[in-house]
C-alpha cells in the first residue's frame, strides 16, 4: 500500500465535509438548470461517489496513475500539455488548498459526475417520446460501471468526459450552443490536444448550419476556427514529436510505434495481425465475456456486451428510420475520426477501457437517437393502421 497522510491537521476535517457539501450543492444546480429531478440528479451523484471511493480504495496499492499524478505534483510550477496539465492542476490542489489524496479524488469526482448529468440529459430528451424499455436501456447506460469509476479519479479521464459530454450536449441541444462548444473544445485542449483537434474539425459542417442570416458572421467564425484548428495542429505535431513535417510514411511509422507500446503483460492486445475492422471492434466492445480473467473483466465484459447489443440492434433499425446525416454530420465526423485513430494507435485493452469514453457518448446518443426514431415509425404505422381500419366501418 502506498503511504499517502490523511486527516494530518484539523483543517482536513473540516475541508472534506466542505468539498462533500459544494459538490451536492453544484450537483443539485446543476441538475436544475438541466430539467433533472433532484431524486435522479443526486442518484447520479452518489453512484459517481461510490465508484470513485472504490477506485480510491484500489488506488492505494500504488499501481493506479492517480497517485503519480498527487505525489508528483508538489514540484510543479509551470503548465504543460497533457499528463503536465493535470499535474499543474493537482498541484493548486494540494499546495493552494492543502487537499489531501482522498479530498483531490472528490473534486476529479466532481467533474466526472457534472459530465455524467449532462450525458445524461443528452439522452433523457432523446429518449422523451420513446416506449418503457428504451428509457430503461437509456438509463442503464448512465448507471453503468466502468462509465463513473473511470472519470472519478485524479487523471485526465474525468475532465474530458466533462469536455465531451458539454461537446454532445452542445451539439444535440435544441438550439446550437456554439458558446458551449466552444468551451468544451477549450477543455479539452490541455489535456488531450488531438482530440481537441478533431472536435474542431468535426464542427467546421456545422459553421454552415447555424443560420442563413449571418453568413457574414458564419464566415468569420469559420475562418476563426479554422486559424485556431491550424495553430492547434501545430501545437499538436510538436506533442506528438511530429514537429519536422508529416506524410504519409511518416504517419505510419508513428501508428507502427504507438501500437507497439503498453503491448507487454496480460492486458495487452496484439494489433499487428487485425485488420482494420478487428481494430474497431477489439478497442470499443473487447474483453467479451469468454476472455475475462478476474472480475473487473467480468464487469466490464458484461458492460460491452450490453453495448455490443445495443449498437447492432441500431444497425439493424437503420434501414427503416431516415437518420438526419446533415444534423449529425459534427458527430458522425467525431466518431469516426476519434475511433479509427484511437483503434489504430492504442494496443493495451487496459488503456481503450477508459479512452472509448471519449467517443461512446456521441456514438450511445445516435444508437438512442436511431431506436428512439424507428419506435416513431412504428407508432405512427400502428395510428395510421387505426385509422384505415376505422375507415372500414
Amino acid at each position: 500500500m502506498v503511504e499517502l497522510e490523511f486527516f494530518t491537521s484539523a483543517l482536513d476535517f473540516i475541508q472534506l465535509p466542505i468539498i462533500l457539501i459544494l459538490s451536492m450543492w453544484l450537483v443539485i444546480a446543476t441538475s436544475s438548470s438541466l430539467d433533472c429531478s433532484l431524486i435522479r440528479g443526486m442518484a447520479i451523484y452518489l453512484w459517481h461517489t461510490l465508484l470513485c471511493l472504490i477506485y480510491f480504495y484500489i488506488s492505494l496499492d500504488g499501481s493506479a496513475d492517480s497517485v503519480d499524478y498527487y505525489l508528483n505534483s508538489s514540484n510543479v510550477d509551470y503548465i504543460e500539455i497533457g499528463t503536465g496539465f493535470i499535474l499543474f492542476i493537482q498541484n493548486i490542489f494540494t499546495n493552494t488548498f492543502g487537499l489531501n489524496y482522498m479530498e483531490s479524488f472528490l473534486i476529479f469526482n466532481l467533474f466526472g459526475a457534472i459530465g455524467l448529468l449532462f450525458f445524461d440529459s443528452v439522452l433523457r430528451l432523446t429518449t422523451s417520446q420513446s416506449s418503457v424499455l428504451i428509457k430503461f436501456l437509456a438509463t442503464l447506460v448512465i448507471f453503468l460501471p466502468s462509465l463513473s469509476f473511470w472519470t472519478s479519479a485524479i487523471g485526465k479521464d474525468s475532465v474530458s468526459f466533462l469536455a465531451i459530454s458539454l461537446f454532445l450536449w452542445g451539439l444535440t441541444s435544441s438550439n446550437t450552443r456554439i458558446y458551449v462548444i466552444i468551451s468544451a473544445i477549450i477543455l479539452m485542449f490541455p489535456i488531450r490536444p488531438h482530440i481537441s483537434a478533431i472536435m474542431i474539425v468535426s464542427i467546421i459542417p456545422m459553421m454552415f448550419n447555424l443560420s442563413t442570416k449571418y453568413i457574414l458572421l458564419n464566415i468569420v467564425g469559420l475562418l476563426i476556427v479554422s486559424l485556431v484548428g491550424i495553430q492547434i495542429l501545430n501545437i499538436l505535431l510538436n506533442y506528438i514529436g511530429l514537429n519536422d513535417g508529416i506524410n504519409a510514411e511518416i504517419l505510419k511509422a508513428y501508428i507502427d510505434t504507438r501500437q507497439e507500446l503498453n503491448t507487454s503483460g496480460g492486458s495487452s492486445l496484439q494489433l499487428y495481425d487485425m485488420n482494420f475492422l478487428s481494430q474497431l471492434i477489439a478497442f470499443m466492445f473487447r474483453p467479451l465475456p469468454f476472455e475475462i480473467r478476474n472480475f473487473m473483466d467480468l464487469i466490464i465484459s458484461l458492460e460491452n456486451s450490453f453495448l455490443l447489443m445495443i449498437f447492432i440492434i441500431s444497425l439493424l433499425n437503420l434501414n427503416s428510420l431516415k437518420i438526419k446525416f446533415r444534423k449529425h454530420l459534427s458527430i458522425i465526423i467525431y466518431i469516426v475520426v476519434t475511433w479509427s485513430l484511437l483503434a489504430m494507435t492504442t494496443a493495451n485493452l487496459g488503456i481503450a477501457v477508459r479512452q472509448k469514453w471519449m467517443i461512446l457518448p456521441l456514438l450511445i446518443y445516435l444508437i438512442f437517437f436511431i431506436l428512439n426514431g424507428n419506435t416513431k415509425i412504428k407508432d405512427e404505422a400502428q395510428i395510421s393502421s387505426k385509422s384505415l381500419n376505422l375507415e372500414n366501418y
